[in-house]
């Protein structure tokens, strides 16, 4: 320490004694017209300041006195109630002030310029120096002080210096260190009020010793001196300048808040031509201020300090409103995890070992768009907000010294740009007790770059090891105009303290935190007021009526909903008073600590914090248990908060398209519609005559205009028992659509109001009319995995249609499945979406031949097809074309045109919504319909007699079996070339780079291919996986792969449900086994009867996965035996289960179509390779056996 002193006294010393520079006069001194000092330095002149006349004065009054004292020539200006007097020269400027005075003239001017003091402070000296001992100290080093005196009223002894205006604070701190041998420091003195009053007319603007104004009262605004008032204390106050019951010295006065604003607004036109420091006083920070972003700037955490902190960080965070926090040095890895809710949390992690690192917490409804990291020798995170500001996360590490390139790849990032952070820069301007090399640095570059370094009064930096308190964390800010200024507060339990700031405003997303609660609602009240609002109505005419009637049911549902329902707001996680309280102490005692630098204090704070720690520790855990113990599987609470710790909530970051971003939540919404809208268009313009005939047959059926006949009618008509139990088997918790209309205040309807629903229903039908208000959907969208979440096309949607719209759909859909039985509408190779069949026997179809073939030395190539947009582009026109040409009858196909066409969408992103959208194309997505609508638009998918298929709604693969892999995927080629044709005259596309191919074999001599198959001229490389229907394949039917990847699916789930399951959960037994019997094994399983039954070793992974399961289950510690852990809970080996759910898959193939029971058609027991339900071929051939008998 003493060397580094030295060495910066050796280099000031060496600066003081470099010579002069030469200087000399200006040659073309008679050109200027400017006066010049003996070095010849031009001056620019210095007016006086003008001279405002209150009185009514007469114009020839005014320049008499004008003509009498102004040698030098003035100006005169009249405003609405008063006249300034500008003057060129001081002695005329003094003349007519004392001419007015003579003659009692009301007026006031300003300071001169040239008469104007600074005021500094010395901190650092003790009570023994007297003021005029510290003024002959100061005056030897040729600074003339023009007074100074002791402040009152403060803890330590602190003097006020005026001195002339020539003199700065970087002169005092340059030439005067010591006074009376005492270090010392300087700071500018800061003013209390924003705006000068006169104590004489008590008016803002001016001071008194240029006012000539008659004398107001301060305390009731009457025409005397203050120290005259003769006014009773109980008396209340009046102002002078605005009449109000206040002082006139109050800042609620109506003319100081103006002349405020007036100020400020000058300030903000003034734009930032060079470096300067903040150091005015700026309106307080108050969470009532409606313009500004609170932003909090937390630094140096250790790892233990942020998770330690994360209680204290979210009270905090809460109560003060913060919208943006930056933390610097977080110190954090990849796998630890830094969230706190309702915020989205962007990283920068340091490499290597933990230190370092910086992490930017926004809140949600803050519009903004990430940028990432720049390129910088200064670790940082950026982020820019709506209002096209960016802001800078920054830590810089104290052995890093700054270069001018790592700041400018920061700031010039954007036109708006504020860098907040640990810069580890140290310099006096910014209250730090010496400079650095960082600080000098970060000087020049502002300097150079006119930005503005904004920092707060207090220090923000106290070391553990006492060390002197610094100002680190500051504020770097470009081109924003609005003031920042900056406030140090003592919270929260790291070294630095938050630093808290306010930004010019924005837009916010609202959020509304209100739902409908159901739990308490009185549904035989909500019957009764039903039947009273509803009248039936049995003879309904035409379609018009149908609409009206759906309109009436629909009101009618919503008032008695309203009626009997409450709404309710969403709990906010609150602390306890008495834990707030606690905090406030510990946080002033923290500020004592600082203030002081006690060590008695400082080990007070830390018992007091550690007992803070762990009340709010003991009161989580408390509310935590309290929920789990009320938790119940009957009445859904497990699912939903199961539910809830399964699933990542994603908010929608700032969409992009082109050049533009949309950052609100209503600019993302119109955007995402105009995405999905184009999703649901087909180009018709390029139509063959092929398709123009399709399209005008359609055209002319809907067209006819037909009657039902009794008897056909009588057929299709539903009755209020088959609408009941359609309405019971309604899930409860399903989303409603855009009329609000829950499943369960559908299942709770009246017997009255399912009647009318009926007549309604059979209308529908009847006129072949499907009412608009139920072809109304909502989006919600949804990111797809592994997709940028900037573009509007990385999205799906989720749509969510009228509940009553469903009902109708499953009485139209049980019309369907009988005509689709009758007519075959269809192919016996789709399995999707039918009964009794499911993916593990389409996937078991596909193992089963590959295996039999495998026993006659055949390979097996597979392609899988990927169609684009299956549902939300089949071409109406085709659909209803093929319904025609199968037979099916015309006002079927005239009703199913009315429920595809003039459908319409609107998207919601949070409490936003968009406009509504039209859709031209598709069958409705996540209604009851559409996955059989679009079974039907593929009944007549073209088949290969030297290949098989393979359909699972939109999942299509078709596959071969050669002696040779080349002649297999020759054999594909062709199926492909006839699919290709036949998909692009019925408007369906294929996505080459997403369509697979591979080769299943069990030697590696036979499965070379020499081309590629090309697939809309894209070529097809084979794969050694594919995932299909959920089954991952490999080339040898291992299955290793699949049960690594459910292992590790299942894993995952354990570890999102862990809270619920681990030892320390107080859920009880049963309904931990209930969880794990719900959500993890069936994980294990998925599609177990196809690869459970061959080896033994198979299900070693599944096992030791549930062993570990049953640990936690019953609390058992590593020393319980397997055996007793089964016992206990009740739950069968992963062995038993599989064979008992193998048995039961493989026997109920007999009962479903021709081709699933082509799977167990052979069982040969000598076959090399093994058939998937080799190991209870026994049991299957017996079952087979007794049902013959029978």
């Amino acid at each position: 320490m003493e060397r580094r002193y030295n060495r910066r006294n050796q280099n000031q010393v060496a600066a003081e004694s470099q010579p002069a520079p030469v200087v000399t006069k200006n040659r073309f001194e008679i050109l200027s017209e400017e006066e010049s000092d003996e070095e010849g330095e031009v001056k620019q002149k210095i007016k006086p300041p003008p001279i405002v006349i209150k009185n009514k004065l007469k114009h020839e009054e005014i320049q008499k006195i004008i003509n009498e004292n102004a040698r030098h020539g003035c100006k005169i200006k009249y405003n609405s109630n008063s006249v300034c007097i500008y003057t060129n020269e001081k002695s005329d400027w003094n003349l007519i002030k004392n001419d007015l005075t003579e003659r009692k003239v009301e007026y006031h001017t300003y300071t001169d310029k040239s008469e104007k003091t600074h005021g500094f402070v010395i901190k650092g000296l003790d009570n023994d120096p007297t003021p005029d001992e510290i003024k002959e100290n100061i005056e030897t080093h040729n600074i003339s002080v023009i007074k100074i005196f002791k402040m009152n009223g403060t803890k330590r002894p602190l003097f006020l210096v005026i001195t002339k205006s020539d003199i700065t604070l970087n002169i005092l701190k340059n030439k005067i260190n010591y006074i009376t041998n005492i270090k010392v420091t300087w700071e500018r003195h800061q003013k209390r009020k924003k705006i000068t009053q006169c104590h004489r007319c008590q008016r803002w603007g001016h001071s008194t010793s240029n006012c000539n104004m008659r004398a107001r009262c301060l305390k009731c605004g009457e025409e005397h001196w203050t120290k005259e008032c003769t006014k009773n204390k109980e008396i209340p106050a009046k102002c002078a300048n605005c009449g109000g019951d206040h002082p006139a010295n109050s800042e609620k006065c109506r003319v100081y808040v103006r002349k405020l604003e007036e100020k400020e607004t000058r300030q903000k036109e003034k734009k930032p031509t060079a470096y300067t420091l903040r150091k005015e006083d700026f309106p307080p920070l108050t969470k009532e201020t409606p313009q500004g972003t609170p932003t909090w700037v937390n630094k140096e955490q250790t790892p233990t300090e942020i998770f330690n902190n994360k209680p204290t960080t979210g009270i905090f965070i809460t109560e003060k409103d913060i919208d943006i926090m930056i933390l610097t040095e977080t110190k954090l890895q990849q796998t630890d995890k830094l969230k706190i809710k309702n915020y989205k949390t962007y990283r920068q992690d340091r490499e290597g070992p933990r230190g370092g690192g910086v992490a930017i917490l926004v809140k949600e409804n803050v519009p903004h768009t990430p940028i990432g990291s720049l390129k910088s020798n200064i670790e940082n995170y950026a982020i820019k907000t709506v209002n096209d500001i960016t802001i800078v996360g920054a830590y810089n590490r104290p052995l890093n010294h700054m270069t001018d390139r790592d700041l400018a790849n920061l700031i010039k990032t954007n036109r708006k740009v504020i860098i907040a952070g640990d810069l580890n820069a140290r310099h006096t301007d910014w209250n730090c007790h010496r400079n650095n090399k960082n600080g000098n640095t970060l000087k020049k570059f502002t300097e150079k770059h006119n930005a503005i370094i904004h920092y707060p009064d207090s220090p923000t930096h106290y070391p553990e090891n006492n060390g002197t308190p610094t100002t680190i964390d500051i504020i770097i800010n470009k081109n924003i105009i609005t003031p920042i200024k900056p406030i140090s507060l003592p919270e929260l339990d790291s070294d630095h303290n938050p630093v808290v700031f306010e930004l010019p405003p924005h837009s916010r997303n609202e959020r509304t935190t209100a739902f409908v609660n159901l739990k308490h609602t009185d549904w035989e009240r909500y019957r009764r007021d039903l039947d009273k609002l509803i009248t039936i109505n049995n003879k309904i005419r035409n379609p018009e009526e149908v609409e009206h009637e759906v309109t009436k049911l629909t009101r009618a549902i919503t008032k008695a909903k309203a009626k009997n329902t409450r709404t309710e707001v969403l709990k906010q996680d609150k602390i306890p008073n008495n834990i707030k309280i606690l905090i406030k102490n510990k946080n002033e005692l923290r500020k004592k600590w600082q203030i002081t630098g006690d060590p008695e204090l400082k080990r007070e704070y830390n018992k007091y914090k550690k007992s803070v720690d762990e009340k709010i520790k003991n009161h989580r855990n408390e509310q935590w248990t309290k929920l789990i113990e009320t938790l119940k599987a009957q009445d859904g609470s497990l699912w939903k908060l199961t539910k809830r710790l399964r699933r990542t909530f994603h908010s929608i970051p700032a969409l992009t398209t082109g050049t533009q971003t949309h950052y609100t939540d209503k600019e993302k919404a119109r955007v995402l519609a105009n995405a999905f809208e184009t999703v649901h268009k087909i180009d018709t313009t390029n139509n063959t005559e092929e398709q123009k005939e399709i399209a005008n047959k359609v055209t002319e059926a809907i067209a006819q205009k037909i009657t039902i006949n009794k008897k056909q009618y009588e057929k299709l008509i539903t009755n209020p028992n088959e609408l009941k139990e359609i309405i019971k088997k309604l899930p409860k918790n399903k989303a409603p659509g855009p009329d609000q209309i829950g499943n369960q205040l559908i299942k709770n309807l009246s017997r009255k109001a399912v009647v009318q629903l009926m007549y309604i229903i059979n209308a529908i039908i009847k006129y072949q009319h499907y009412p608009s208000k139920w072809k109304i959907a909502e989006i919600i969208p949804i990111i797809k995995p592994n997709k940028d979440e900037t573009k509007p096309d990385s999205y799906r949607p989720i749509s969510l249609l009228p509940s009553i719209s469903k009902v109708t759909e499953k009485v139209i859909l049980n019309r369907l499945e009988k005509l689709d039985k009758k007519l075959r509408l269809t192919p016996d190779e789709q399995f999707g979406f039918r009964q009794n069949h499911s993916t593990t026997q389409q996937v078991g179809r596909i193992v089963t031949d590959v295996t039999r073939h495998f026993n006659r030395g055949h390979v097996t190539a597979m392609l899988l097809l990927d169609i684009q947009k299956a549902f939300d582009r089949v071409w109406i026109d085709g659909l209803l074309y093929k319904l025609i040409d199968r037979g099916t009858p015309t006002h079927i196909v005239k009703l199913l045109h009315s429920y595809l066409t003039g459908r319409r969408f609107r998207v919601r992103v949070n409490d936003a919504t968009s406009e509504y959208k039209t859709v031209e194309a598709g069958v409705p997505q996540g209604s009851v319909l559409g996955p059989k609508l679009y079974n039907f638009f593929t009944c007549d998918v073209p088949k290969f007699e030297k290949t098989n298929l393979a359909l699972y709604a939109d999942d299509t693969a078709i596959y071969a079996h050669s002696f040779s892999a080349v002649v297999a995927n020759k054999q594909l080629q062709i199926h492909l070339d006839i699919l290709t044709d036949y998909y692009k005259k019925w408007h369906i596309q294929i996505n080459p780079n997403k369509t697979e191919n591979i080769i299943f074999c069990r030697k590696y001599t036979n499965n070379k291919i020499f081309s590629k198959i090309k697939c809309n001229g894209h070529g097809v490389s084979p794969k050694s996986e594919v995932k299909y229907l959920g089954v991952t394949l490999d080339q040898r039917l291992n299955f290793d792969r699949h049960i690594n990847k459910l292992t590790q699916t299942a894993n995952g789930v354990i570890k999102n449900i862990y809270p619920l399951i681990s030892k320390r959960s107080k859920l009880s037994q049963k309904n931990k086994k209930l969880l794990y019997l719900a959500t993890i094994r069936p994980i294990l399983t998925y599609a177990v009867p196809l690869w459970g039954n061959i080896g033994k070793t198979r299900l070693l992974k599944p096992q030791r996965l549930q062993n570990r399961c049953l640990r936690l289950i019953t609390n058992g510690n590593r020393y319980t035996k397997i055996k007793t852990l089964h016992e206990i809970t009740g739950v069968p080996r992963i062995e038993e289960f599989v064979r008992k759910l193998s048995i039961n898959f493989y026997n109920k193939l007999s009962n479903t179509s021709k081709l699933t029971k082509q799977i167990i058609r052979e069982v040969d027991a000598e076959a090399k390779h093994k058939l998937p339900y080799h190991n209870i071929r026994h049991v299957i051939s017996k079952n087979k056996t007794k049902k013959k008998i029978k």
